[in-house]
């Protein structure tokens, strides 16, 4: 992968209409998005349209293309369906287009923004390199809206939900954010001047581990139901994530010791 200099991972699909690069987003759902004027639509047919929500639950219907296969570095994924995005991306995600879950299929994700690598293996199957000791293990308590796992802040013995969402991008001047609807008893911040303000939590509890330390910006707008909050790149751009859909775990791993 690519990866720029906010921590967004950029993977380069090639499909029969030409190439893409595309921002890796574990919070989408759809396999492909793709900027309105991307090249690679010049040479698909729409095949229809349908129904689709964006992120803050406004659905819309949007064009529906058939890629006959994709490949992604020596991987060739047949079939795959595409759609075009309503929305703008960010101005610090500059892509094609969106990179989603339903490429995978369950398969087992091997995320290291750090190394600038994607790993795809068979659904159970774990990199070559795992060692148990080095991670922090957890149960996925949802995957309908992306998958999901339960974090505590500091010593504070309420459980939140959060959604592990690549595509959560939320960038200040001196760090990355999580994003997380606090709570009254959270409301310290780093920076009273912050706004929206800002959440300085020493130690994320990650279930029976921690993952250090981590600042979660207070944003309140509409969220997969059930969660909390997003685990944005906040705690992609400094840890290596294996998410592990076929076991219901995900393995994470500090890649600033």
């Amino acid at each position: 992968m690519r990866v720029n200099e906010v921590g967004v991972g950029f993977v380069t699909l090639q499909t029969e209409a030409g190439t893409a690069e595309l921002a890796l987003d574990t919070g989408a759902a759809e396999a492909i998005q793709l900027r309105p004027g991307t090249a690679i639509l010049e040479g698909l047919n729409a095949i229809g349209r349908r129904w689709s929500a964006n992120a803050y639950g406004r659905l819309s219907r949007r064009p529906v293309y058939d890629l006959r296969e994709v490949h992604i570095g020596g991987r060739r994924i047949e079939q795959v369906r595409a759609v075009e995005m309503r929305d703008k991306l960010p101005e610090i995600v500059q892509a094609d287009g969106l990179l989603g879950l339903d490429l995978f299929d369950g398969r087992t994700l091997d995320i290291d923004l750090p190394a600038g690598r994607l790993g795809v293996f068979p659904s159970g199957e774990l990199p070559s390199d795992f060692i148990d000791q080095e991670w922090v293990t957890v149960p996925i308590v949802d995957d309908r809206n992306g998958y999901m796992v339960e974090i505590r802040v500091d010593d504070h013995p309420e459980v939140f939900r959060m959604v592990l969402d690549t595509g959560a991008v939320a960038y200040g001047s001196e760090t990355t954010y999580g994003i997380l609807d606090l709570p009254r008893r959270l409301k310290v911040h780093a920076d009273n001047s912050v706004k929206p303000p800002v959440y300085q939590a020493e130690l994320v509890h990650l279930g029976s581990g921690t993952i250090g330390s981590m600042a979660f910006l207070d944003l309140r707008f509409p969220e997969p139901p059930g969660a909390d909050g997003f685990l944005g790149n906040a705690l992609f751009r400094n840890h290596r994530v294996v998410i592990d859909p076929g076991q219901g775990r995900v393995h994470v791993a500090d890649r600033n010791d």
